[in-house]
Formats: structure tokens, sequence, C-alpha cells
């Protein structure tokens, strides 16, 4: 009888197809937010709605990078993987970011007021990312990355000097200024909801 395939592969095999899986939800999700988006006229009349719309975009383009390449450093697509994962990522927590300040704006304020802020969420959310994926390029830090710390897939190459510094700058910069955004976000409006109890009270 022939020997059975190693666990490790059975494992490996496993994790690869649920990342197949959530992935192709994921595209689905988004691609039925962005369409709803462009196909209702009343939707696109709400500002709120754009930003929902470019984060779904954002994160579609991040499940179609995970499809495009899955650890293979020969693929001719890695580094194509590499550019949409980094910008994808680190606009998609640009954008999460700004519907927290968004909301806080349009409680403190109003919507209308919020709504004038759409430019500057745009030229920040889109230039911003652009602007690591241009220093990651000129660097030449994108590639395959077989660190230990992370799963094997096509971002910052593991044989770039100073790896460590070039996933925070194109990862965990993006990933904790939007967790501590969120944070002192969502802090304010717990304060404000607090003092409008009282002054009910009151």
């Amino acid at each position: 009888s022939g020997m059975a395939p190693p666990a490790h592969h059975s494992w490996d095999q496993t994790i690869s197809d649920t990342v197949v899986v959530t992935n192709v939800l994921s595209l689905l999700g988004s691609t039925f937010i962005m369409g709803s988006y462009v196909l209702s006229s009343r939707l696109r009349g709400h500002v709120s709605r754009g930003i929902l719309f470019c984060l779904s975009l954002c994160d579609w383009l991040i499940a179609f990078a995970y499809l495009l390449n899955r650890g293979d450093e020969n693929m001719p697509l890695c580094k194509a993987q590499s550019a949409i994962n980094i910008f994808s990522n680190q606009a998609s927590f640009a954008w999460t970011s700004t519907i927290a300040v968004y909301t806080v704006i349009a409680r403190r304020h109003s919507e209308p007021f919020a709504d004038g802020f759409i430019y500057l969420f745009h030229f920040i959310n889109w230039v911003y990312p652009a602007t690591i994926l241009t220093l990651v390029i000129i660097f030449d830090a994108w590639g395959f990355d077989r660190g230990e710390a992370t799963a094997y897939w096509c971002w910052i190459s593991g044989k770039v000097e100073r790896a460590w510094l070039w996933r925070f700058l194109a990862g965990m910069l993006g990933q904790w200024s939007c967790a501590l955004l969120i944070t002192i976000c969502y802090t304010i409006l717990l304060i404000d909801k607090q003092r409008n109890r009282q002054k009910r009270i009151q």
C-alpha cells in the first residue's frame, strides 16, 4: 500500500482551501455592495455610502490579490500580488478609519458638514497607500515573504534589508493607526452620549 501523505501537507491544503473559499465569499460580498451603489441613484446620493463603496473596493482588491498567487515565489504574478496587497490593505485601513471619523463629525455637527470632508478623505486614503507602495517599489522591498512571523505569501520580501521595518510601514503602521483612531472615535461617542444623557436628566 502507498504511504500516507505527511500530516503537514494535509493541513496546509486545508488552510489553502479555506483561504480560497473565504476570499471568494469576500469577492462576492464586496461585488454586491459596489454593484448596489453603482446601480442605485438613491445610494449614490449619500456620501456615507460612497465611503462604504471605497472600503468595499479595497476589500475586493485584497481578496483578488490573495487568489492571484498562494505562496509561490517563482510565479510571475508575485510582484503584482505584492503591489495589490500593500496598496489595498493600507487603503482599507484608511477607509475603515474614515468611517469612524465621519461618524464622529456627523454626530457632533451634521451629516452635510461631514460630507464636506470627502475630498480630503479621498486625498489621504489614496495618496497615503500609494506613497507607501512607491517607497516599497523604489527600494525593491516587495516580493516573496518566507518570514517565520508571517505566512508564505507575496508581500514584503524576506530577503530585503530591514524587512521588519518594511513590514511595519506596509502593514502594522496602518493597522495600529486604524485601531487607535477607531478607539479614540468610539471613546468620543461614548463621552458625548453620557453628556447628552446627563443633560436630559437635568
